[in-house]
């Protein structure tokens, strides 16, 4: 949901299957129209931006797009993973000013949403599969395919393993708001 409550945003992905399309539309939540056609790319990930003015996709081709909600426009495309190393998960910490990627490479990266410029690459081993960043903006969870939890501390741009769980097929994370 955009941070205003009035948009919706949803991605999908096909697998070649007959008359269905994957991509990422944007929709109007007071009468349920279609708004608009971000991206026709398949895709696993997109967010609303803190402020609700970006939208950011992250697509099964290794990159994750940044959209201006006002006019649909591509504002800047981060490359995140190797190629075929598909977008599963993306999030941005409160101010918006960071941005996390999660990649089916086994990697997760940092960005800075202001430049474009990639801060630091995490390899883990394992597929991480989501993110989460907390509301204090000093915490990332990440669960991973294979059911380890790592959380990450965010201090002075960069992010350090702070603790790491096995534990039964954890697939989803959240912090209390």
């Amino acid at each position: 949901f955009s941070p205003d409550g009035s948009l919706l945003l949803t991605a999908a992905t096909t697998w070649k299957t007959a008359n269905t399309k994957g991509g990422t539309r944007l929709w109007n939540l007071s009468d349920g129209s279609l708004r608009s056609l971000v991206s026709e790319s398949n895709a696993y990930a997109a967010r609303f931006s803190p402020d609700g003015k970006s939208i950011y996709v992250g697509e099964n081709e290794g990159w994750v797009k940044q959209f201006s909600v006002a006019t649909g426009e591509l504002v800047r495309k981060y490359v995140c993973a190797n190629p075929g190393g598909m977008i599963m998960d993306l999030d941005l910490n409160p101010d918006g000013s960071r941005l996390i990627v999660a990649a089916r490479d086994q990697k997760i990266t940092l960005w800075d949403t202001v430049s474009g410029t990639r801060l630091q690459a995490l390899t883990f081993n394992g597929d991480p599969r989501k993110l989460t960043w907390s509301p204090d903006g000093h915490t990332v969870s990440v669960s991973h395919y294979s059911g380890l939890r790592t959380i990450l501390d965010f201090n002075a741009d960069q992010l350090t393993t702070a603790e790491e769980r096995k534990s039964p097929a954890i697939v989803y994370g959240e912090f209390t708001p």
